[in-house]
């Protein structure tokens, strides 16, 4: 389909990295793991934070779900210590 018909429009965008095959190591409850293993008090992970969810590749769209799911996993981790 041809678009011939004005108005027409622009979306201005740039360039940007919003995938990684890596990040923090957390625990099933979105808490944050230091080096030797430990759970860092208080810090929480989602989204692009995590890693280990993809693999061997980038699943592409995974974004928004990632930082829905572990945000609710961790909201409901912190309201569990209240």
């Amino acid at each position: 389909m041809r678009i011939e018909k004005a108005p027409f429009f622009i979306f201005p965008s740039v360039g940007a990295m919003i995938g990684t095959y890596c990040g923090v190591r957390i625990t099933p409850k979105a808490e944050v793991v230091d080096v030797f293993g430990e759970v860092i008090p208080h810090l929480y992970a989602a989204g692009e934070m995590t890693g280990g969810v993809h693999g061997a590749s980038y699943m592409t769209g995974t974004a928004f779900s990632k930082a829905m799911s572990f945000g609710r996993i961790a909201v409901r981790s912190i309201a569990q210590k209240k």
